[in-house]
């Protein structure tokens, strides 16, 4: 999100000035054209392309700056899910372990980085249970390369740790929603890790687990994501459609006949559409061991107690390039959101974020069945997974 610049309060942009706020993503065409409207100029088109240039030709008065400049605060970044997962050795709470708070600041202090952690953020314990503790923050970026009005911006993360039942082991939630905000969360879950580690909470040699392309082979990979979309009806979704995928050939192995067609002319496919779950190299599973299928987005319904509506999830490895060394880390996000009328007064953050708990949770289990290591899975079982068209 953008930051208003400090001396926004006692400035009045006009000309080139008020281009450079008005090309900000967070103003809509639809804001411009209100602007213009209520001042009785209508325009056949209403792309930003055709309001700037008649804006900045005007002065706006104090009042149409301010509204303009309250769409800034009114719409949020996307919030993106990651989760890790690290034995757990002692009886102690999360709470105990975190006696001493992490300064975040501290994280990024001596790193030529152009953004800073704003206040002295820290652990409080959710719903009053010492074993699942978040720490919310913010960050400020500064990017002075662009214009007076977007030098710099404001974006929030989240990390959230939760120990599971047995107490055996704890589960790290990262949510991110800028490259920026990823990057602490993941220099604070090492951090953490030194720390208990030292502290003797976690075993020396215990390693923090993460979904990775490399978790699976080709055909396991495809079964998870399939996983994902057909059978999270009991977390209240009901499947509509495949509406996004991307994918590629492995080029460690010979294409059989059917996508030989691929072989040395596609490096990577992105399509989108609808009921794609049907496309044939999908759909057939003796195609799965040669397909690189890194990313999918969904359509749902879902019903999660007073919430009800239907929503797009994103899955996918976002960091995944054909050849590497596959660690690129998989995450999760809510697309896009459209609340039933009988919900409509339900806060749209707190539904997207009870839907991507209820998305991550699933994911869990998913992983735990179709990881390579440790190999469980029964060939009937994998074999049924892997059959797109079964419900």
């Amino acid at each position: 999100m953008q930051k208003a610049p400090d001396d926004i309060d006692v400035l009045l942009p006009f000309g080139e000035a008020l281009r450079g706020f008005l090309e900000q993503p967070f103003i809509a065409p639809a804001d411009l054209k209100h602007t213009l409207r209520s001042r009785g100029v209508f325009l056949s088109r209403n792309e930003k392309r055709d309001t700037i240039p008649t804006l900045v030709c005007l002065l706006l008065c104090p009042r149409e700056f301010d509204e303009l400049r309250e769409c800034q605060s009114s719409r949020e970044d996307n919030p993106k899910q990651i989760t890790r997962a690290l034995p757990w050795a002692s009886r102690k709470s999360l709470l105990d372990a975190l006696s001493l708070d992490v300064n975040l600041s501290n994280l990024v202090a001596g790193d030529f980085t152009n953004y800073r952690i704003v206040g002295s953020p820290s652990f409080v314990p959710v719903a009053n249970n010492p074993n699942n503790i978040c720490c919310e923050f913010e960050i400020e970026r500064e990017d002075y390369s662009k214009s007076w009005a977007a030098t710099k911006s404001i974006f929030k993360g989240k990390l959230q740790l939760e120990k599971n039942h047995s107490g055996t082991v704890v589960k790290f939630i990262l949510t991110h929603t800028a490259a920026e905000t990823k990057d602490v969360n993941r220099r604070f879950v090492r951090e953490l890790t030194e720390r208990f580690k030292r502290n003797g909470d976690v075993k020396n040699d215990a390693e923090v687990e993460t979904i990775l392309f490399a978790s699976f082979d080709n055909e396991r990979r495809i079964a998870f994501f399939r996983s994902l979309m057909k059978n999270l009806l009991p977390a209240g979704f009901e499947f509509v459609s495949m509406t996004d995928f991307g994918a590629c050939p492995d080029r460690l192995l010979e294409l059989p006949a059917g996508i030989d067609w691929m072989e040395d002319k596609v490096d990577g496919m992105a399509i989108n559409g609808r009921a794609l779950e049907d496309i044939f190299f999908l759909k057939d599973t003796e195609y799965h061991k040669f397909i690189l299928l890194y990313a999918v987005e969904a359509k749902f319904k879902f019903d999660c107690g007073e919430a009800k509506g239907t929503c797009s999830v994103v899955f996918e490895f976002p960091d995944f390039m054909p050849g590497k060394d596959g660690k690129a880390e998989f995450e999760a996000n809510i697309s896009a959101l459209s609340i039933d009328p009988a919900s409509t007064q339900l806060n749209r953050t707190l539904v997207k974020e009870e839907l991507l708990r209820r998305v991550n949770e699933f994911k869990l289990t998913q992983f735990e069945t179709f990881k390579l290591r440790p190999l469980n899975i029964p060939a009937v079982q994998l074999e049924t997974a892997m059959d797109w068209g079964a419900s």
